[in-house]
């Protein structure tokens, strides 16, 4: 359980590097949806991996071994199965699915946050990140806990 709770906190690190990322190609851009915030989403995803490698190696799994060439190929095929799912999740709330018109506009216009900070499309990317997110959490867990660091878990903890 103190494993999971390290991967939650390294986890939270990890959004923090993937939505600056993203966020700073959308505002460079104004781009915030279709294709582009597909790739956006993938290059952003992908700078959180190699974040993500080095916290979850010598912190949350506490892996200490030298295997690094074996390890860096599991931890990649683990990494594209997550991204996969995160840009797909992301770009299905993003590009498939709209409540803009129906609940968020008519919410955030009630609440004052219409272009205060963001635009409301802007706020619907962070929407579908933030989604995407959750639901890679899980794969991402048992993915690197099974396949990558199997054998580097300290067994006092």
């Amino acid at each position: 359980m103190i494993q999971f709770f390290k991967f939650a906190i390294v986890g939270g690190i990890n959004t923090l590097v993937d939505f600056t990322v993203l966020y700073l190609l959308i505002f460079s851009t104004g781009i915030t949806g279709g294709m582009g915030y597909s790739l956006f989403k993938g290059i952003s995803f992908l700078v959180a991996v190699g974040n993500s490698y080095l916290l979850n190696k010598s912190w949350t799994f506490r892996d200490r071994s030298k295997k690094n060439s074996k390890e860096a190929i599991d931890f990649l095929f683990v990494s594209v199965i997550g991204l996969l799912i995160n840009v797909g999740i992301a770009s299905l709330v993003v590009n498939g699915i709209n409540p803009l018109e129906i609940v968020i506009i008519p919410l955030a216009s009630t609440l004052g946050f219409i272009e205060v900070f963001m635009s409301v499309e802007q706020i619907w990317a962070g929407v579908g990140g933030l989604t995407a997110t959750a639901v890679s959490l899980i794969w991402n867990f048992f993915g690197y806990k099974i396949f990558v660091f199997k054998k580097g878990v300290d067994p006092v903890k």
